[in-house]
């Protein structure tokens, strides 16, 4: 019983941390460990009476945990993998004033474009239907620096498969005179994504996004921009 108990105790420290490290942040997995490790060590010295509660409650917490991490894992995975089907189309004339925005100024030395959250929204799913992307449709709120908060932005990704949403911040920089995108702090149905997803997901979007593309089209430069509510202003 002892023994039983003990290696129960050791699986629940490998998983039930590792949880908690995807859905509640690294100081709630740091104190599941601690707890599970300090409980799993007691094991070793508790009386007899207290071994069998220690190993139901080991075990209890590993099985759920496992079948947490299994049926919401198997769900991001069908979302992200899955990339038939179609995206949703972009509203035609919200794409068109988009694009009119951009065309207007081609060549223009010193120009100021302030594109809506609906034209960046429009501009994003019309890239979307010239790719093979697992998203379906995408959200983006902008809120300009009010007080001492700064600017941000964030964005809303509905994939083709399943239920599942992911979350997040973006960060917008100039580069080369184009726009770089940068995906923060993303969450994905239960859990905060891991590093290696959030950097296909960002692929994923920037392949997705034609921006930089109608900026090439139409020779405008970007030099700086600026986030204001609802609306990216681009500057030249």
């Amino acid at each position: 019983m002892r023994v039983a108990t003990i290696l129960a105790g050791v699986m629940a420290v490998a998983v039930v941390p590792a949880l908690a490290l995807f859905t509640a942040g690294e100081s709630v997995a740091a104190a599941a460990f601690v707890l599970l490790a300090g409980a799993a060590a007691g094991s070793g010295f508790a009386p007899r009476p207290l071994l069998l509660p220690l190993l139901l409650l080991f075990a209890g917490t590993t099985l759920g945990a496992s079948g947490y991490v299994g049926y919401h894992g198997y769900q991001l995975a069908s979302a992200i993998s899955v990339t038939t089907g179609p995206s949703d189309p972009p509203e035609p004339v919200v794409l068109e004033r988009a694009e009119e925005k951009i065309e207007i100024v081609e060549d223009d030395a010193a120009f100021r474009v302030r594109l809506t959250e609906s034209e960046l929204v429009a501009l994003i799913q019309e890239g979307l239907q010239e790719v093979e992307s697992p998203v379906r449709r995408v959200e983006i709120e902008i809120a300009g620096a009010t007080g001492g908060a700064p600017a941000g932005a964030t964005f809303r990704a509905e994939f083709k498969s399943g239920s599942v949403a992911a979350t997040g911040e973006i960060a917008y920089a100039v580069r080369d005179g184009g726009i770089e995108l940068e995906i923060r702090n993303i969450e994905a149905g239960a859990f905060s994504v891991p590093g290696f997803v959030r950097n296909a997901l960002e692929d994923l979007v920037e392949e997705a996004t034609d921006l930089n593309e109608s900026l090439i089209e139409n020779d405008v430069s970007v030099q700086s921009l600026l986030l204001e509510d609802g609306a990216l202003v681009l500057i030249g």
